[in-house]
């Protein structure tokens, strides 16, 4: 589906992430849960930004209920970062 998000519709591309997402940080296998998430976020941040914060913004809430905040921390240290310019202002746009 990652491949062909120009043919699904925003939404299915969106939802079919988050239950990737919420199934992956439900392993057991924390390295394989790890695996799949960054595979997932890596591909999305390249392709379509505006997916990539949304799943970000899931996964902060998924990190959250787990208790999970060193995650949380780099994951908005990594949000944060994407969108700093080199003068060090944010990026709004």
């Amino acid at each position: 589906m990652l491949a062909n998000q120009e043919k699904a519709g925003w939404n299915e591309v969106d939802d079919a992430i988050k239950n990737i997402t919420d199934f992956a940080v439900n392993l057991e296998d924390k390295k394989k849960a790890d695996a799949i998430i960054k595979l997932i976020f890596s591909f999305l941040k390249s392709n379509n930004k505006n997916i990539w914060l949304n799943q970000c913004i899931n996964l902060g809430r998924i990190y959250i209920q787990l208790g999970e905040f060193e995650l949380l921390e780099k994951l908005i240290k990594e949000t944060k970062d994407t969108f700093t310019l080199k003068d060090g202002s944010l990026d709004k746009s």
